[in-house]
């Protein structure tokens, strides 16, 4: 097994358990369990050995304007661990990202996408929704390296 951090930077627009994938579906997998959170910004915060253990634990189906500590923060950081089997190594997977808001996506440490433009000033950030779209994901040797 490979360990993976999915690691978001996200506005506050934005709307652990680990996830063990050694099988996919046609209808893939919902990563809606495990998700921590919290406020600000820190450059640590992306990196795969930063200890998350005291941020708090958070749901990402809950509609942006239930979830109170998001709605009152400029920035915030959503972490969640994944294993994956080592068998998907070499492969291309695809996300799907649906948002309000501003995001940056880092994958062990390695950002692999950005949907709008981040900013510590709420009036200069622009979000973005991808609305579902697919992006593609090729699982590297660098990107499933163990932390």
């Amino acid at each position: 097994m490979k360990n993976i951090l999915l690691l978001l930077l996200l506005s506050t627009n934005i709307y652990a358990q680990v996830f063990h994938i050694d099988s996919l579906s046609k209808q893939g997998i919902v990563l809606d369990k495990g998700w921590k959170w919290h406020a600000g910004d820190n450059s640590d915060f992306a990196k795969p050995d930063f200890d998350d253990s005291a941020w708090e634990s958070i749901d990402p189906t809950k509609d942006i304007m239930d979830i109170e500590q998001v709605k009152n923060t400029p920035l915030s950081w959503f972490r969640l661990k994944i294993e994956v089997d080592s068998s998907y190594l070499g492969k291309t997977l695809a996300y799907l990202f649906k948002q309000t808001g501003a995001s940056e996506i880092y994958l062990n440490g390695v950002k692999i996408n950005q949907f709008g433009k981040l900013s510590d000033n709420q009036a200069t950030t622009k979000g973005y929704d991808p609305q579902g779209k697919s992006f593609p994901l090729q699982l590297s040797k660098t990107l499933l390296q163990r932390y």
